[in-house]
């Protein structure tokens, strides 16, 4: 243990952000992800959408009086891996999910800078291109919902990876969760935005509140009065580290131990994603289920 009042395990939150939010080099890193969604065993209609976008740019020299000079050529990729949840009982739920995701591609494609370094970027400058991107996403939902005569009821959670190089920037609304594997030991990254657990956070008995935690407190959804509050989480990846992302049709059905024994396995992302999805559905599958993992490649 690094006793140091300097180290990062020794500092508030608010000093970790400031210190080491971003890393000040860039190393390019490919990642090894696997993916699977599945509509569970009750449902009528799977409202889970999952994407996974891979962004690369690339550096080459094409003429120059010095071509017998060394300039080697550079390719720096970036991912973007998503789940979104719609809403159970939104008629429009499975849509405003796959919206949410379709909007991010189109945002991503269209923004004036897209971010392959973050060594120069601080948090606060994060904050502020993720809140743009929930304003956009916002105007999109209300924007589809309202038609001459009739509105339309939907909403649906998002929690979402950046990785570039070896750092992580994860981002969420709703109580779709993102875990960090690492050394034996499963984290989860973030916080279900729950009544529950702001009723918790308020000062009541959690054993009391139990009837609150499948109702949202936070989401991207139609008859919002503000822009939803984006949860924003940064770590560096480690060459064991595994990243999971999913919605909460895996976590109802596995315990944390479960999915820890199941990430843990000496197999591909995909294969971890397969079976969770197996063992989910064997419990009963009474949700929507999809999740991603990601590792970094050897």
């Amino acid at each position: 243990m690094n006793h140091s009042p300097d180290h990062p395990d020794n500092l508030p939150i608010s000093q970790i952000v400031s210190k080491t939010f971003f890393s000040h080099r860039f190393i390019s890193t490919g990642f090894r992800i696997g993916a699977v969604t599945h509509i569970g065993k009750k449902r009528k209609q799977n409202q889970d959408h999952y994407a996974v976008f891979q962004r690369q740019r690339s550096q080459k020299l094409m003429m120059s009086d010095l071509m017998s000079e060394n300039f080697d050529s550079i390719k720096d990729s970036a991912y973007l891996l998503m789940v979104a949840d719609g809403i159970g009982g939104s008629d429009f739920g499975e849509y405003a999910a796959r919206l949410v995701i379709h909007k991010i591609w189109e945002l991503g494609a269209h923004s004036v800078s897209w971010v392959m370094g973050l060594e120069n970027l601080h948090h606060d400058e994060i904050q502020e291109r993720i809140d743009a991107y929930a304003e956009v996403l916002q105007f999109h939902i209300d924007k589809e919902s309202h038609y001459p005569g009739y509105s339309l009821d939907m909403g649906t959670t998002i929690t979402a990876g950046y990785l570039v190089g070896r750092e992580a920037v994860i981002s969420n609304v709703g109580d779709s969760r993102a875990y960090l594997f690492r050394d034996g030991d499963l984290r989860q990254l973030t916080e279900d935005q729950t009544l529950a657990r702001k009723m918790i956070r308020a000062g009541h008995d959690p054993e009391k509140v139990s009837d609150f935690h499948r109702i949202l407190a936070n989401y991207f959804g139609t008859g919002l009065s503000h822009i939803p509050d984006v949860e924003i989480h940064h770590f560096e990846f480690q060459n064991d580290d595994r990243l999971l992302l999913c919605t909460d049709g895996l976590f109802r059905e596995l315990s944390h131990a479960e999915i820890c024994d199941h990430i843990s396995q000496a197999c591909s992302p995909q294969e971890i994603c397969d079976q969770m999805l197996s063992k989910a559905l064997e419990r009963g599958g009474r949700d929507n289920i999809t999740l991603i993992v990601a590792e970094i490649e050897a």
